[in-house]
């Protein structure tokens, strides 16, 4: 009989998703708001460190801290490139992706 392994979610890295997500949207309603066109770079690199951090959140244990410590180093590039924009909340997203990879490492 297979043992069956039971899928532990990490909610801190969630956090980091909606997060993302909340950037992605202010960022985009912002500047169409103001007449202009959002940078697609910017907002795919908030996606893709939204769906890796989803990764680390929903993954498995081996791939988890990897994913987070990936997508932390992408949101605080990221970040200070829109520092005068959305990058604070970026940023903060990142370095709590860097505590939940750090978690990650510890439990696994």
């Amino acid at each position: 009989m297979a043992a069956r392994t039971r899928l532990r979610i990490d909610w801190l890295p969630l956090v980091v998703v909606l997060l993302c997500l909340l950037s992605a949207g202010g960022y985009v309603i912002a500047v169409v708001q103001q007449g202009g066109t959002p940078v697609l770079w910017f907002v795919g690199g908030l996606l893709v460190a939204a769906a890796l951090t989803l990764g680390g959140a929903l993954g498995s244990r081996r791939r988890r801290a990897p994913a987070l410590l990936v997508s932390g180093v992408l949101l605080c590039a990221l970040g200070a490139l829109a520092l005068f924009s959305v990058g604070l909340p970026v940023i903060a997203a990142g370095l709590i992706a860097f505590a939940a990879a750090g978690r990650a490492r510890i439990t696994t």
